[in-house]
């Protein structure tokens, strides 16, 4: 009888432990779903990972219609929040059309290999990789080969290591993003 009463208490136990886990994220013992972004104000909005902040540009109008000539200047003003798009889930084409997203190219994966010849003749880095959000690092967590699969947007960083006479072999450490900074071109 002892055996059973202990065996009783120790299943309600784990059931309450399993309730209990189950339950841990739950708020007053609910979970919460969170709004659809297309609810939220400019402040949620911009805080949910998830949701993107729509901007709208207005012109000032100084009387008489706004024809161009008497307005000034564009202000953005916010109109609504909507859905970030799964950029890694489109194809190249939806990809491009999406502002949202940013379409990665690079080389094929066997780009390196040797043909028995030599090297072999290196195609331009015009491979559809994959799809990101734009804001996103393309470069972040890549192998040196992966790395410099993607000329067009990173850059492996290397260490120097221990130099053998004049041989010195550099130890990849990173890939970087490239930023391209688009300068005015000097007058003189």
């Amino acid at each position: 009888m002892i055996m059973g009463r202990l065996g009783i208490r120790t299943v309600v136990l784990v059931a309450l432990v399993g309730m209990w886990t189950l339950l841990s994220g739950a708020d007053g013992g609910c979970f919460t779903i969170p709004p659809p972004c297309a609810d939220l104000d400019e402040a949620a909005c911009l805080a949910a990972d998830n949701c993107n902040a729509v901007y709208v540009a207005t012109w000032r109008d100084f009387g008489g219609g706004c024809d161009g000539l008497r307005c000034i200047g564009s202000e953005e003003v916010f109109e609504r929040c909507e859905n970030k798009p799964d950029c890694a889930s489109f194809d190249e084409a939806t990809c491009q059309a999406e502002p949202l997203c940013r379409t990665i190219y690079g080389f094929p994966e066997d780009w390196n290999l040797l043909d028995g010849y030599g090297p072999r003749c290196i195609v331009p880095p015009d491979q559809y990789i994959e799809c990101l959000d734009v804001e996103a690092d393309p470069c972040a967590d890549l192998s040196e080969n992966e790395c410099l699969r993607r000329p067009n947007d990173c850059e492996p960083h290397y260490l120097p290591t221990a130099c053998e006479s004049t041989d010195c072999v550099p130890h990849y450490e990173y890939c970087q993003q490239i930023l391209y900074d688009i300068l005015p071109a000097e007058n003189g």
